[in-house]
């Protein structure tokens, strides 16, 4: 742990700051290059003619203009970006009633006591939020609960913090339903919201499996011998939680079916009506007043909320806009396309499938870069979805391999704040951690390559 107090890591921002003027540099000393394109009458997307490539001619971006992508980066994504902002206030203010809490915390609490099913149980809680809601930080609150009852039935805190965090993962890393990592990606890509989402729930079964068994065998192990723990002898401080057994109340029930129901909608609308970013953002808007009324919110703790739960996202909100920035210099530069052409010629002359791998590569080894998937989303997507396109890889197979280099690799990266902040609160150090979860990192990451060779073999679609 000793290297990570020394080592800085740079601020996102400062990150993203590198990337544009490394993007201006590369005007200058990039060949200018484009693709035709061509609209899908039938889909309007804008496809990339693949053995089109031409040099045209150089444009470099001087300073002014460098400075002027932010905020064209910015207006180029404010849909996306008021749509993170909408969803995180609508959040905030359904978290504000206390029912999520309240159903969390009764579904560990029953499990108190049956070894067997709690593992499991609280993950499929959990990930289930995290597939939807694209619950993350927000998970963080239970595993100071999670701990308790694992350190309870005999386990340890390993336990008690991976089934919250890894659990939550499960369900971000394949995103069924996650309108941060897949919607801003599969609308980057220009994609039908949450398409392929059958797919998607399919990876999240075996990813939930394959954890769920890891983290089994680990606290078997513990349970028997607690010298197997990994954080053996480490004293940490008692966690003193007061559990709420009262049963869920009337309005809780309400609350529930209104999300339950808003939901149901939801995926109704996309599948049936095409519903896009506002129709969504206009069933959430609706779902949280309704919610925030039934939770006897009166109309100023709906408003505090809303505007807390926006003020939460605007660093992601942000993020998106200065990413997008990135794109506006490649592309003002007229150098996107040959930054395309190289990537495809490293790889193109394998097949797809492991092309789909190479881009699991690549993202896997951004995300030690980028702490925000929603960022990470908005800088490479712009790139992967015509790589793929060259490749012959679907665009929906380009948004699997980003989702899953984007997921996998936030339960062992140390730039991300959510993952040191819940070893953090389960007092488990980072190189303890990282002794009990690379193991997995390494059998997640495999599973996922074969999912994404599967998807490029079905051609998974649409598009």
């Amino acid at each position: 742990m000793s290297w990570l107090k020394v080592q800085k890591i740079p601020h996102t921002y400062v990150l993203i700051a590198a990337l544009i003027l490394l993007a201006a540099i590369g005007t200058y000393v990039i060949p200018a290059g484009e693709y035709n394109r061509v609209t899908d009458e039938q889909t309007g997307r804008t496809l990339v003619i693949p053995g089109t490539f031409h040099k045209v001619g150089q444009t470099p971006v001087n300073l002014f203009d460098t400075f002027m992508a932010l905020p064209k980066g910015l207006n180029a994504a404010s849909e996306i970006i008021f749509f993170v902002l909408l969803i995180g206030s609508v959040f905030h203010i359904i978290n504000a009633t206390g029912t999520i809490n309240r159903v969390i915390n009764r579904a560990i609490i029953k499990l108190k006591g049956r070894e067997h099913l709690l593992v499991p149980a609280t993950m499929l809680v959990i990930s289930l939020c995290s597939a939807t809601f694209g619950a993350a930080e927000e998970t963080l609150i239970f595993i100071p609960i999670a701990v308790a009852i694992a350190k309870g039935v005999g386990y340890d805190a390993v336990v008690g913090a991976a089934m919250v965090y890894l659990g939550a993962y499960t369900g971000y890393t394949a995103g069924p339903m996650n309108p941060f990592n897949t919607g801003i990606a599969q609308g980057i890509a220009e994609l039908p919201l949450f398409s392929g989402m059958e797919f998607r729930f399919l990876s999240m079964f075996l990813f939930y499996i394959l954890v769920w068994w890891w983290i089994m065998r680990y606290a078997k192990k513990v349970k028997q011998d607690p010298t197997k723990s990994v954080i053996y002898g480490i004293k940490a401080d008692n966690l003193d939680i007061a559990f709420d057994n009262s049963p869920l109340t009337q309005r809780d029930k309400a609350i529930l079916g209104v999300i339950i129901a808003g939901f149901a909608y939801l995926v109704w609308g996309v599948l049936a009506k095409g519903y896009y970013l506002q129709e969504i953002i206009t069933i959430f808007l609706i779902m949280g007043v309704i919610c925030g009324i039934i939770g006897k919110l009166n109309a100023e703790e709906i408003a505090e909320n809303f505007l807390i739960g926006a003020k939460e996202m605007c660093f992601t909100a942000i993020c998106i806009g200065l990413a997008r920035a990135i794109v506006v210099v490649l592309d003002e530069g007229h150098i996107m396309d040959s930054v395309i052409n190289a990537l495809a010629a490293i790889v193109g002359w394998l097949p797809a499938s492991i092309s789909a791998v190479g881009m699991l590569i690549v993202q896997t080894a951004l995300n030690f870069i980028f702490a925000s998937g929603s960022g990470q989303a908005a800088t490479t997507m712009p790139i992967l979805a015509p790589l793929g396109d060259i490749l012959g890889v679907t665009r929906q197979v380009s948004v699997l391999a980003f989702q899953f280099g984007d997921g996998i690799t936030n339960s062992i990266s140390p730039i991300q704040p959510t993952l040191m902040a819940a070893i953090g609160l389960a007092g488990v150090p980072y190189e303890k951690w990282v002794k009990f979860v690379w193991p997995i990192m390494v059998m997640w990451t495999l599973l996922a390559a074969g999912l994404l060779i599967v998807a490029t073999i079905i051609k998974l679609g649409p598009f």
